[in-house]
C-alpha cells in the first residue's frame, strides 16, 4: 500500500493542469505526435512501474470540464455522470455574477479580485492559474480577476490544503470582531430572522 507521503509524491509528480482547452486537446492526441504529452515514469512501493502520459491531465481537466468524464473509458454511461454541475472557473464566474443585487458591482468586483483556490485539487500544478485564466474569459469585461494570496501569517507548509479550514477560522474572527456573530441563545430567542438585524 502506499503511504500517504508517496501519494503525495505521486500525485505531485503525475498531475498536472494543461494551460487551456486547447492545449489538452492537443495533450491528448496520442503518443509520438506533435505536442502529445510527455510519458513519465514511477515506480511504486511494490516494484511495479507505471507510465502516466495524457493521464496526468485528466484530473485537473475533469474538474475544469466535467462533462469530459463521459467521455473516457469506463465512465460512458455511468448513472453517476448523467448530469454533471459546471467546472471550477464556470461556478467561479456563476457565483461572482450571482452575488446580492445590493452594492452588485462593488460586491462582483471584491469577489473577482479575491478568488482562492483551495483544497487537495488546488495542489495540481497550473490549475489555480488555468482557473484564473478562465474566470477572466466568463466575467464582465470591466471587472478584474485575480486570486488572493495566502494570508502571510498562515504557515506556508500545507495551508492549501487546509485553506478552507483556515478561511473559516479567519472568518469567525471577524464575524465576532464585528458583532456578526450570532449565538445559539440569540436564534433561539430570536428566531431567523436575527441573521437579518446582526449581518446586514
Amino acid at each position: 500500500a502506499l503511504t500517504l507521503s508517496q501519494a503525495d509524491q505521486l500525485k505531485k509528480l503525475c498531475a498536472r493542469t494543461a494551460d487551456s482547452r486547447e492545449a489538452y486537446n492537443q495533450l491528448c492526441q496520442g503518443p509520438g505526435q506533435q505536442g502529445s504529452a510527455q510519458e513519465v515514469k514511477y515506480d511504486l512501493p511494490d516494484g511495479q512501474t507505471i507510465s502516466v502520459s495524457s493521464e496526468g491531465y485528466q484530473v485537473a481537466e475533469a474538474l475544469m470540464r466535467p462533462e469530459i468524464m463521459q467521455q473516457w473509458p469506463g465512465c460512458r454511461g455511468h448513472a453517476g455522470l448523467q448530469t454533471v454541475g459546471p467546472g471550477l472557473a464556470q461556478a467561479v464566474a456563476d457565483c461572482i455574477a450571482n452575488t446580492c443585487a445590493l452594492d452588485l458591482l462593488n460586491r462582483r468586483s471584491g469577489h473577482s479580485k479575491n478568488i482562492l483556490v483551495c483544497g487537495g485539487g488546488a495542489l495540481i500544478p497550473g490549475l489555480a492559474d488555468r482557473v484564473l485564466s478562465e474566470v477572466k474569459e466568463l466575467i464582465h469585461a470591466d471587472q478584474t480577476a485575480s486570486l488572493c494570496p495566502v494570508p502571510e501569517y498562515l504557515e506556508p507548509e500545507h495551508t492549501i490544503e487546509h485553506m478552507a479550514w483556515a478561511g473559516g477560522a479567519v472568518l469567525g474572527r471577524v464575524l465576532a470582531t464585528a458583532g456578526a456573530w450570532i449565538t445559539k441563545s440569540e436564534y433561539d430567542e430570536v428566531g431567523p430572522s436575527v441573521v437579518h438585524r446582526k449581518c446586514s
